[in-house]
This record gives structure tokens, sequence and C-alpha cells, in this order.
């Protein structure tokens, strides 16, 4: 796998709401996978470098991840406002207030 940077930890989820172990970047997408499972066996990493080592010091080559790379700084188009009104005579999403 190439170089990607992420904006946080990941997370590798060994025993779970998974059908294998399991690597995510967000604590977002792990938590639902462990919280109120028993016996849950999971652990956050500073880099994917250090999940992917842990994962095979344990012995276990097949594995999944979840990754999502770090956003760049948004566009000028991605910046543009909306307004929606949702009472009026006329209901709908627009990209001015006229």
């Amino acid at each position: 796998m190439g170089l990607q940077i992420y904006q946080n930890k990941v997370y590798v989820i060994y025993r779970g709401r998974v059908d294998q172990p399991t690597i995510y970047s967000s604590w977002g997408h792990a938590h639902p996978k462990v919280t109120g499972f028993d016996g849950a066996d999971f652990r956050s990493f500073e880099r994917l470098e250090d999940a992917q080592n842990s994962l095979k010091e344990k012995g276990i080559e097949d594995y999944k991840t979840f990754l999502k790379p770090a956003k760049s700084s948004p566009s000028q188009k991605s910046r543009q406002k909306y307004y929606a009104v949702a009472y009026g005579t006329k209901v709908g999403v627009f990209r001015d207030w006229k």
C-alpha cells in the first residue's frame, strides 16, 4: 500500500461485530463494531503501519481495511453557500438569497 495520510488514529478491531479483523480510519466507524460487544478486542494506533504490524504479530494475515484518506483543503466551489427555504412562496435550496 502506498503512503497514505490519515487525519487521526487508526483502529484495529480484532474481535467485535466484524466477520474478520478490520482496520478503520475513524472511531466513528469502529465504535459501533465494539460498543456493547461482550469480549470485544480492539486497539488504536497513531500510524497505519503500526496497526498492520500488530495484526502480523498476532498471526493475522487476512484482514479488511476501511480507510478514508485525510481530506485536502476544500476547493472554492465547495465553499459556496446554499440557502434552504422550507416555508414561503418558493420552497427549495438556492445558491443565492434572491
